[in-house]
């Protein structure tokens, strides 16, 4: 059963929705694009149980993702992504879970990044960001950002942390998740479960 359907009537059809559990011995990439911005990440499925995909960094400037390569076909006033993810260090490295044009602006994505707690970066052309009151960790943790013509929200772990009002995305978007690595100390970002749909 995936969230859309434990939150929604089963008579309620999801528009446009798909869900990625990352499961087999490789990822799907006639649904995802791996990217590389710069050196060499490595893209792998985990080697333990339930662990999904991995983007692993071991350089300095190590950069990759994954995404939709320029579907772009969710709705930036109307659409909602949900993941499970975690880092496997919060040094030294950044990591983005959310939705994205193309790898560029506009874009709406929860970031773990140099701050001291999560929070929600958003683009119309001038990025932005808002903090939430949760302190960055290495723990797992259920991300939900629903998009609005008025708003981006923030749920994690299934608690409203932010509401969103400037810089909201003027373009439609699509599934994305990066790593960036500022050094030469392993890291991993991990993620097991996405899904977005039209709302």
């Amino acid at each position: 059963m995936s969230f859309y359907e434990k939150f929604n009537p089963l008579t309620t059809v999801a528009k446009q929705r798909f869900v990625e559990t990352f499961t087999g011995d490789a990822l799907d990439t006639d649904r995802w694009h791996q990217g590389t911005n710069s050196g060499s990440p490595t893209f792998r499925m985990s080697d333990s149980v339930d662990g999904g995909f991995e983007i692993f960094c071991d350089g300095t400037s190590d950069s990759g993702y994954i995404n939709f390569d320029g579907i772009d076909q969710y709705n930036q006033t109307g659409s909602v992504i949900i993941g499970v993810a975690k880092p496997s260090t919060l040094t030294s490295m950044s990591m983005w879970l959310g939705f994205i044009q193309n790898t560029g602006a506009p874009f709406s994505l929860l970031r773990w990044h140099t701050t001291s707690y999560f929070n929600l970066e958003t683009s119309d052309g001038t990025a932005t960001y808002t903090d939430s009151d949760i302190s960055l960790n290495t723990d797992e943790h259920s991300v939900k950002i629903e998009l609005t013509s008025s708003n981006n929200k923030l749920t994690l772990d299934g608690n409203l942390k932010i509401t969103k009002t400037t810089n909201l995305p003027n373009g439609a978007l699509e599934p994305f998740f990066r790593i960036i690595s500022y050094n030469t100390t392993s890291k991993t970002a991990s993620i097991r479960y996405c899904e977005a749909y039209n709302t």
